[in-house]
């Protein structure tokens, strides 16, 4: 049976904004926090989620505005998806949770392996640079929702079928903020990147536009505990483009040892 599928499930309440999330798998097992990508949802996560599920306690969120969960008033940052995950896993008593976050995802999990180390264990950051490319503005800045619907007509159609308050054009906005945040609400420090000493598992496809593989080699080398997977014939969406490569190569990381 799959999981994620916004079947069964609840809201949180943060401020204004109310966070769709759904667990699965044994909880008796380590926990397992997913955060996906921007203009995602946690369905994207099934796949692969679906196969962790014997081994470990999964948890997921639609961060606000994607999926069920509501935007809310305050601005959609990468420091507010950190801190309303930080009040999932209060809410759900969870002390310590290891991390699979696809691209906004990832930069979320890289804030909070820096902002709470002891609240993350290992950490799986999929598509996600730590900073912002000049390359990568370039391209996100061209988004809007006439060109979102062209390329991607998928994101509205799954956009407005699940979110109870759907507004797409408001939603595309504050998708472009958060992307091109510099401040300090956005991507991590990266004088302070070095300092995560969870260990990291970085997966990039190796057709990814948005992260290159200098990017990422560049990461590698900043962390201390880091390992590389660098996905063949897969671009952005690595973990479903290769998913047995990726899945197989996420079981072992996430493996306990000793």
């Amino acid at each position: 049976m799959s999981v994620f599928s916004h079947v069964q499930g609840d809201w949180l309440g943060i401020d204004d904004a109310r966070i769709w999330y759904e667990q699965a798998g044994d909880a008796s097992r380590p926990a397992l926090l997913f955060l996906h990508g921007g203009m995602g949802h946690l369905g994207d996560f099934s796949v692969l989620a679906t196969s962790l599920a014997a081994t470990h306690r999964l948890i997921g969120l639609d961060t606000r505005g994607h999926g069920k969960s509501t935007l809310g008033s305050r601005a959609l940052t990468y420091q507010q998806i950190a801190e309303d995950a930080l009040c999932l896993l209060d809410h759900l008593r969870i002390e310590c949770a290891s991390l699979i976050g696809f691209s906004d995802g990832g930069i979320v999990g890289y804030r909070l392996a820096l902002q709470a180390p002891d609240r993350i264990d290992r950490l799986v950051a999929i598509g996600a640079p730590c900073s912002l490319s000049d390359q990568a503005a370039q391209i996100l800045e061209r988004i809007t929702p006439a060109a979102c619907d062209a390329r991607f007509p998928h994101v509205r159609v799954e956009y407005e079928r699940l979110n109870p308050e759907a507004d797409f054009a408001r939603f595309i906005e504050a998708s472009k903020q958060l992307w091109l945040d510099r401040s300090a609400t956005g991507y991590p420090n990266p004088e302070a990147i070095q300092d995560i000493r969870q260990p990291t598992l970085i997966v990039r496809g190796d057709d990814d536009h948005l992260f290159s593989l200098d990017e990422a080699v560049a990461l590698r080398r900043q962390l201390p505990q880091a390992q590389l997977l660098n996905v063949p014939s897969a671009g952005h969406l690595a973990f479903q483009d290769q998913h047995e490569i990726c899945a197989l190569a996420i079981r072992d990381f996430l493996r306990p040892r000793g």
